[in-house]
């Protein structure tokens, strides 16, 4: 019977410490996600025991630019902020149309920086992120192919410098150029989470 009790007080000590360990919210564009700019940072945040969510700016399945699925079972409507130590916005081609003048997102952004939680943005996601004003008069990155100058541009818009680097962090905020800089920018998150805790 001692040894059992001991069993279930180990246990309960094992699940509290891991309820504890930070929660990621990953929003994801309604179509047309970048697929290494989400599954790399993940399969960095599942090595590191943190839990996360991917919510979508509407729920269903979502096609990513490469063809990958995903299903989202839970939109930005629903989204708890005090669930989260972090909001990370992830970019891909459909990023532009519905994340970059999402209101409900751009809200959640400035409430988790206002708390001093760990923002992100990889990619459009950094975009996203800028437009929100946060990063007025600082650095970030997004993508830089000279396909997609327009997201250098965005920046510039809302008075952020451009810096042609992997990731950028600027106190609690850290902004990635895509997919190349998607291994960092997951060690980075994962870092500043748990510096957080």
């Amino acid at each position: 019977m001692k040894k059992l009790l001991m069993l279930i007080l180990s246990l309960t000590l094992c699940l509290t410490s891991f309820a504890k360990g930070g929660k990621i919210a990953f929003i994801l564009p309604e179509t047309n996600y970048q697929e290494a700019e989400i599954f790399n940072p993940i399969d960095i945040v599942k090595k590191a025991n943190l839990q996360y969510d991917l919510i979508g700016i509407k729920k269903g399945e979502i096609v990513g630019d490469n063809g990958g699925i995903l299903r989202i079972q839970k939109d930005i409507t629903e989204m708890k902020d005090e669930e989260y130590d972090a909001i990370v916005v992830i970019g891909g081609s459909g990023g532009p149309s519905s994340l970059w003048e999402n209101m409900i997102l751009r809200e959640k952004i400035v409430k988790f920086n206002e708390e001093k939680k760990v923002v992100g943005g990889i990619c459009a996601g950094a975009v996203a992120v800028a437009k929100t004003g946060i990063l007025n008069g600082k650095k970030a990155t997004t993508y830089s192919d000279s396909q997609f100058k327009g997201f250098i541009n965005e920046l510039k818009k809302v008075n952020v410098k451009f810096v042609d680097k992997n990731t950028v962090t600027i106190g609690n905020v850290v902004t990635s150029n895509g997919p190349i800089g998607s291994i960092e920018f997951g060690h980075k998150i994962v870092e500043m989470v748990n510096k957080a805790k």
